[in-house]
């Protein structure tokens, strides 16, 4: 049970006796089971108040005065009072670090005469908190200090707030990183410059260790720090163009920091980086602001096309899902500094509304749907066509933090696809990801719960003409296909990986289809578990196509069937290709296809299934059609039920043909010849289409050297039938050949 300490008046002074000073440290160290109640406090120089865990200290109708050693520890101070007694205040000598502070006085306040530091929550509940710049909100590795939601009026009006410039901070951690920072602070009274901000007031230096950041781009006569390049490390968001672009040059940093709701930073870290040296460790940095708070309603206005970047406006963090929109989407997009991104130097994570909670891609940060103090994300009006606005109200206020797990409820079937970096020393990097959810109550047309993405698109999800960071679709059938889009991918190692949630009991089976790696097409995945997939990013365009990978939903039993072995060899006659197969179940056909360049390849034979209920089976066919190049080749397996399976490629090097014209495939497809010209001089042919009534219905002139691949475009469409290509070669040396349409 707590036990009340109450004085009226407590004066610590430093006795000239020893046994006085050790009784005066011992009277006045309030413990875990003590509420101290008084009303004036003064702490001489020399003397200690301290508090221990979370004692209570409550100073009713009075004043303090801190000269000496005042420790509130973890504990709680709180300034209580009525009209009767005016404005109480602290004051002192010495800087006061509070853990908690608490402000209930009914009709005046409180003044800071000193300064004070609040670590974990200041709350005002009643009265003013007048700070005349004493004020200074903490932020460290642990902790940032939350303002607590202020009262308010019907309007929406404050009635109880802190007046004056306060000082407020925000702790970065080591990482060498792009940021998304806001500044919390009114666009009014003493205002801080960016520079005097988050450059510590200098273009130059170190004035004070552990704090600040370097931002170049510029001039020091307007603000910025020397650095290696030219380049802005500091941007601001461009509506016109849906870019950010560099802080203007002039006046620089030496601009007010309330003048743009959110920055897009750069950080090497504290301004103690050296950065001529590329080596140079990151460093972890706080940065901070002076200015007066942002209380009650902050109404943003949201473009009507693009984006908008919505800055936290409160030394808080704010819940998301507690704002007010009017015509604005209900999902963000977040900065994640510690994903891989574009040179590792982070990437964007989308947090959206599913209906009944948030999803949020996969990311490094624990980002959820709270925005913390300092920071600042994305936003787009609902219909992108008008404008809108955002109301962020003192209700939204959290404890959040913006970290931590995300508790979802009501969890939905839902495909998440996260893209990694391998390294050579098996370490990953995650760069990006993507979501796709079902439920009965999402359509397949895009609409408010489905989101775009925006920034760099390492892997997308294409539906149409949209790529999407989240794809919310109706409950999932048998053949509903998730369509991964790559882009802006380098020559090396990645990994996807596949995590299938709550997808057992749909009755279906996910299979990965790779358009380009044999060995990784038609994989089965596991339904309610992560899927690694490791592959490689070659010179070869197949191997980096957008569309190369994507996800089939089929029913159970229907996998598709096995290639067990594709051969193609070189025979008398021409090339001879053979193929078995396993677990052939409800196969239609095989198609045979060909390729000179190993990316486009076209039908030379389709051959029926053998219809052997499951078993293995073997097939072949003689291409006497050869090419004196590169001959590849693959197996196009189709099911009854419209399931796809695609071999691995082989190839066939035919060094010297005996023909001197070889036209493939024959018959042609569509209105494309393709055919080579072998054991001929270098030059132009002139080509001749010939139909049987004798009419030329196609001429054409190409330059030729070195027995060259030949694609002959026809203007149109010709009627199905045999043609005669006739070819004059430089001297004047006739071949033909017949021709198929069909």
């Amino acid at each position: 049970m707590l036990r009340e300490n109450i004085l009226n008046k407590i004066t610590c002074r430093k006795s000239l006796k020893p046994f006085s000073i050790y009784l005066a440290v011992l009277l006045f160290i309030l413990g875990n089971s003590f509420n101290s109640f008084s009303q004036q406090i003064y702490i001489s120089p020399g003397a200690y108040f301290v508090m221990r865990g979370q004692a209570f200290l409550a100073v009713n109708n009075a004043s303090l005065k801190n000269d000496g050693n005042f420790i509130p520890d973890s504990g709680t101070v709180k300034f209580t009072g009525n009209a009767d007694t005016g404005i109480a205040f602290i004051a002192g000598t010495n800087l006061s670090s509070i853990n908690n502070f608490l402000i209930t006085k009914s009709a005046y306040g409180l003044a800071l005469k000193s300064d004070i530091a609040i670590k974990d929550t200041l709350r005002i509940s009643q009265g003013i908190l007048y700070s005349n710049g004493h004020l200074t909100l903490k932020s460290d590795a642990n902790k940032t200090a939350t303002l607590v939601a202020l009262p308010v009026d019907g309007s929406g009006i404050a009635t109880a707030y802190v007046t004056g410039a306060v000082s407020i901070e925000r702790y970065i951690k080591a990482r060498r990183a792009w940021l998304m920072l806001s500044a919390p602070v009114k666009n009014s009274g003493a205002i801080s410059t960016i520079k005097q901000a988050w450059q510590e007031g200098v273009s130059s230096g170190n004035p004070n260790a552990g704090y600040g950041i370097q931002i170049i781009g510029g001039t020091t006569a307007n603000g910025y720090d020397t650095g290696p390049t030219s380049n802005a490390s500091l941007k601001i968001y461009d509506n016109a163009t849906n870019t950010f672009k560099a802080l203007p040059a002039i006046p620089g940093t030496n601009a007010a920091i309330s003048n743009y709701n959110g920055y897009f930073a750069f950080v090497w870290g504290n301004r103690s980086t050296d950065l001529f040296n590329s080596a140079a460790a990151a460093t972890p940095t706080t940065l901070r602001i002076k200015g007066e708070i942002k209380a009650g309603d902050q109404v943003v206005p949201v473009n009507a096309f693009n984006h908008t970047v919505l800055g936290n406006p409160y030394p808080s963090a704010i819940d998301f899902g507690l704002l007010t929109r009017n015509n604005v989407r209900n999902a963000f997009y977040a900065w994640d500094p510690m994903l891989a991104g574009s040179y590792g130097l982070g990437g964007y994570v989308t947090v959206s509304w599913n209906g009944s909670s948030y999803d949020v891609t996969a990311n490094a940060s624990n980002i959820t749907q709270c925005i913390p103090s300092g920071s600042a994300v994305m936003i787009q009006s609902a219909d992108s066509a008008t404008a809108g606005s955002i109301t962020i109200k003192e209700s939204a206020k959290t404890f959040c933090n913006g970290q931590g797990p995300f508790a979802r409820f009501g969890l939905k079937e839902q495909v998440s696809t996260l893209l990694y970096e391998s390294n050579a020393d098996g370490s990953r990097a995650l760069i990006d990801a993507v979501l796709t959810t079902y439920a009965d109550d999402y359509t397949n047309q895009k609409d408010e719960y489905d989101v775009t993405k925006i920034g760099a698109k390492y892997i997308g999800l294409q539906r149409g003409n949209n790529v999407f960071a989240i794809e919310r679709r109706k409950t999932i059938t048998a053949s509903d296909t998730i369509f991964l889009n790559l882009n802006g991918l380098s020559i090396r190692n990645y990994q996807l990986n596949l995590v299938l949630t709550n997808m057992e009991f749909v009755g279906l089976q996910a299979i990965l289809k790779d358009s380009y790696s044999a060995s990784l097409n038609n994989k089965p995945l596991n339904m309610n578990d992560s899927n690694a997939i490791e592959f490689q990013v070659t010179s070869n365009a197949a191997s980096y196509a957008t569309n190369r990978f994507s996800i089939v939903f089929m029913p159970l039993g229907a996998l598709p069937v096995t290639f067990t072995s594709l051969q193609a060899l070189k025979v008398t006659n021409g090339i001879a290709i053979k193929w078995a197969v396993e677990n052939e179940l409800n196969i239609k056909e095989y198609v045979l296809e060909k390729s000179i360049n190993g990316t486009t390849f076209y039908p030379i034979n389709t051959l029926p299934a053998k219809a052997i209920n499951g078993a293995g089976a073997v097939y072949d066919y003689l291409d006497k059609e050869v090419v004196k190049a590169n001959n590849f080749y693959r197996v196009r397996s189709l099911s009854s039920n419209g399931i796809i399976a695609n071999s691995r490629i082989v190839k066939v090097y035919i060094a010297e043909s005996s023909k001197d014209l070889v036209v493939f495939p024959n018959p042609i497809e569509g209105n494309i010849i393709n055919l080579q010209i072998n054991n001929q001089p270098d030059g132009v042919y002139n080509f001749n289409l010939i139909s049987a009534s004798g009419q030329k219905v196609y001429s054409n002139k190409v330059q030729v050297s070195n027995s060259t691949n030949i694609l002959l475009y026809l203007n149109r469409a010709l009627p199905v039938g045999i043609y005669q290509l006739e070819i004059t070669s430089p001297q004047y040396a006739k071949l033909a050949h017949k021709i198929i349409i069909q």
